[in-house]
């Protein structure tokens, strides 16, 4: 039993142990009897069968990996990344079981071929699962392969009791019912949208596409040229107060954008890089973005001065100091705002800051636009993170191992810390 959390695996061996063992009168009694031994919780979960079988719980990650069994069962498993599925959890599926009356000649044609079950409800159909779906449906009508796959939606819960339906429609009747959630969860329909959502799913997953980040300069890694009239952009939008426990705040969030232009001479935004603050005072998010900027070659600058975002601007509009790097930086000026540029008092300071004053209607035109930059592909984002992994691991030899290194090293060096601080 696999899933995206044990919790979730556990309630699976939770229906053994905690319904059929106990509320089925004499048929608990027979299943009882034929159990050894039981065991659910979040540091061990298996039942153990005196004919020698199992069911046991695994973790769905590279820390799971070494496992074998027969039949292989993935709860949830659209939440499972598809690289763990297919490089960790169908590994385990090896020799299939060889039971004693297989060395019969009668029986000898009677081997089990190992199974797979993946349970879900489903999702958008631009996810890794639906495609999933799709494949195994064709296989399922190909008399020559032992595929299944079926739909259980909420009318069949309601027609064996399972669920009542005065409550299914009750909660239809909801003002806030969310038609497109329950059909996902409750009638196996896959959607391409989310509700009243303004970006889709859909449309910002697919445009996913770039295997090449920009980092900050370092003693291995040097921060490539500007292309031929390509714009670097480097945003930010300023939020400074940090989370606390019964309080969520925004964090500073800034980008990189690498700008460059198409055949046509149309830019096309590539999303570089990005990080997130939270808690940083004005000087200390404005030295970052001046780090930033002239590290990563960047020709722009888009700040939002409203509140916050005046102190940060104050910051960036005069020559500093970086005492982490010794690296000066000179005063920066505002291009599209002559009163915001007056303010800097620094000549010659290059105009590279585009100030930001947003209204309502800015925001509405600039969503409006956003939106149909994905829609039309005009932007493109990173790939996802699991991605990234499995391309890193094609292409760089013993990635995995430099990885568990990495970590190993981590830990040791905490713990060695850890010591001294013990020892003073």
């Amino acid at each position: 039993m696999a899933s995206a959390t044990r919790t979730q695996a556990n309630e699976v061996l939770l229906k053994i142990t905690d319904d059929f063992c106990k509320n089925y009168g004499w048929g608990s009694d027979l299943l009882n009897n034929e159990i050894s031994y039981k065991s659910v919780s979040q540091n061990k979960s298996v039942i153990e069968f005196k004919n020698g079988s199992w069911i046991k719980v695994v973790t769905a990650s590279d820390n799971g990996r070494g496992a074998r069994a027969n039949i292989l069962i993935v709860d949830e498993f659209r939440m499972v990344s598809l690289d763990v599925i297919n490089t960790v959890l169908r590994k385990f599926l090896t020799a299939p079981r060889t039971p004693g009356y297989l060395d019969k000649e009668e029986y000898s044609g009677l081997l089990e071929r190992n199974k797979e079950i993946y349970m879900s409800s489903c999702w958008y159909k631009s996810h890794w699962s639906f495609s999933k779906a799709k494949a195994y449906t064709v296989n399922f009508l190909d008399d020559t392969k032992k595929y299944f796959v079926c739909g259980l939606p909420y009318q069949i819960a309601i027609k064996e009791n399972l669920l009542s339906k005065e409550q299914v429609e009750d909660e239809m009747s909801e003002m806030d019912f969310d038609e497109v959630k329950f059909q996902m969860e409750m009638g196996c329909e896959w959607y391409r949208d989310m509700g009243d959502a303004f970006f889709s799913f859909e449309d910002v997953s697919k445009r996913r596409k770039l295997r090449q980040a920009i980092y900050p300069p370092s003693s291995k890694y040097k921060v490539p040229d500007l292309a031929v009239n390509e714009r670097r952009i480097l945003s930010a939008d300023v939020a400074l107060m940090a989370s606390k426990k019964n309080k969520n705040n925004d964090a500073s969030s800034i980008i990189v954008n690498s700008c460059i232009p198409n055949y046509n001479n149309n830019y096309i935004s590539n999303i570089v890089y990005s990080e997130n603050h939270e808690g940083l005072t004005t000087d200390e998010l404005g030295l970052i973005i001046m780090r930033l900027y002239y590290s990563m070659k960047c020709t722009d600058i888009v700040l939002d001065v409203r509140g916050n975002g005046l102190g940060v601007y104050d910051f960036i509009i005069k020559d500093q100091y970086d005492p982490d790097t010794g690296d000066f930086y000179p005063a920066l000026s505002c291009c599209n705002d002559k009163d915001m540029e007056e303010r800097c008092k620094v000549r010659n300071a290059a105009k590279v800051i585009w100030c930001i004053k947003a209204t309502q209607e800015f925001n509405n035109k600039m969503c409006t636009m956003l939106r149909a930059g994905f829609k039309n592909g005009k932007i493109n984002l990173l790939i996802s993170e699991f991605e990234a992994e499995e391309f890193l691991k094609e292409h760089i030899k013993n990635f995995s191992i430099a990885i568990q290194q990495i970590i190993a090293s981590s830990q040791q060096q905490k713990t060695t810390q850890y010591n001294q601080m013990m020892l003073f």
